[in-house]
């Protein structure tokens, strides 16, 4: 058994660029940067979710662009997978520590 924690900044930065780039969306008036900063705690998925609520949005108004800007807007109002399970996400990381399972990014030696 081993345990995935949430992604780390590096991770997050590669999850938005991979669905922000597969949706044609990784341009300059993105800033990742900006984005690692308000979206620590959240899983790939919501990651995912955040980016095409945010693609979603810009297709149906007039001003069709994917900005830092709309991306922030759509992560202010979106809970993460840290937030509305926190009690077992905590739960189930005393449970691994309680049996020193290996963390899924460590390497082996």
């Amino acid at each position: 058994m081993f345990l995935v924690e949430l992604p780390d900044e590096k991770e997050r930065r590669t999850i938005f660029e991979i669905h922000l780039g597969k949706r044609g969306k990784l341009k300059s008036d993105v800033n990742v940067i900006k984005l690692l900063k308000e979206t620590d705690g959240y899983s790939g998925a919501d990651i995912e979710a955040v980016v095409k609520e945010t693609v979603k949005a810009a297709f149906i108004s007039e001003d069709k662009s994917v900005t830092t800007e709309k991306l922030l807007e759509t992560i202010k109002n979106t809970k993460s997978i840290s937030v509305t399970l926190k009690d077992d996400i905590e739960n189930l990381k005393k449970e691994y520590e309680k049996y020193n399972f290996k963390k899924a990014n460590t390497p082996s030696k």
